[in-house]
């Protein structure tokens, strides 16, 4: 593997991203972290906008404006992390794949699925 992205499927509209950021910041050095959705019809969403961006000298503090909380989104939230380099984000799949996050079994993938890539 040579990517340093991971996918991380199955969370909650509870799950902030300074929540995200303080459980894989074990792995490693986060580079990126934000929120992707689709819905149903296979339209889709990212939620990638500068809020919800990681960012190391901006978002030290970042407080609960962060949740996904976007009643125009389908429960379908994914979040992508970008590590450093491949070896961070193999460590954080290796321990946290089928891990709970907010009482929700989560899955992690090195690619996304389809639905959830921009057009």
């Amino acid at each position: 593997m040579n990517d340093s992205s991971i996918y991380i499927y199955n969370l909650t509209r509870n799950v902030s991203i300074s929540h995200l950021k303080e459980i894989f910041m074990n792995f490693g050095t986060l580079k990126d972290v934000h929120y992707m959705t689709y819905d149903e019809e296979g339209d889709d969403n990212n939620k990638d906008d500068d809020k919800n961006n990681y960012n190391d000298d901006k978002n030290n503090n970042i407080d609960d404006k962060n949740n996904y909380n976007d009643d125009n989104y389908k429960d379908n939230i994914c979040a992508h992390i970008k590590y450093e380099n491949s070896k961070e984000a193999q460590t954080a799949k290796e321990f946290m794949d089928g891990g709970q996050i907010d009482g929700k079994i989560i899955s992690i993938k090195y690619k996304i699925n389809h639905k959830y890539i921009k057009k």
